[in-house]
């Protein structure tokens, strides 16, 4: 499949379950524990999908996103949170237990 995606969370649990996930459905994740690290990774390499964390220690996921947009306006964004699933401005929140599927057919 050779899409890259950068999955940016603070808590480990989260990088380990959800990218043993991807990785089974043939994606390349590449994780990050905060939106520092996700942005130095971005800025080498950029990815086809970012996944990250709506609140994170330091940098939020909402300040990655706009910083990433700048960069790569094309790039498709999908944001975790511990509220309900929704679309905002063509930017997709997904509650943290979402299945990996669901995330792979959007």
């Amino acid at each position: 499949m050779d899409k890259r995606i950068v999955l940016v969370d603070d808590e480990e649990i989260i990088l380990n379950t959800y990218c043993s996930l991807l990785g089974e459905e043939g994606y390349d994740v590449i994780t990050a524990d905060s939106g520092s690290k996700a942005l130095e990774m971005f800025y080498q390499q950029p990815f086809d999908l970012v996944i990250t964390d709506l609140a994170m220690m330091g940098e939020d996921g909402l300040s990655l996103l706009e910083k990433i947009k700048t960069i790569s306006p094309a790039t498709p964004l999908i944001v975790f949170t511990g509220t309900r699933s929704r679309v905002v401005n063509e930017l997709w929140f997904f509650r943290k237990k979402v299945e990996a599927v669901q995330i792979v057919n959007i």
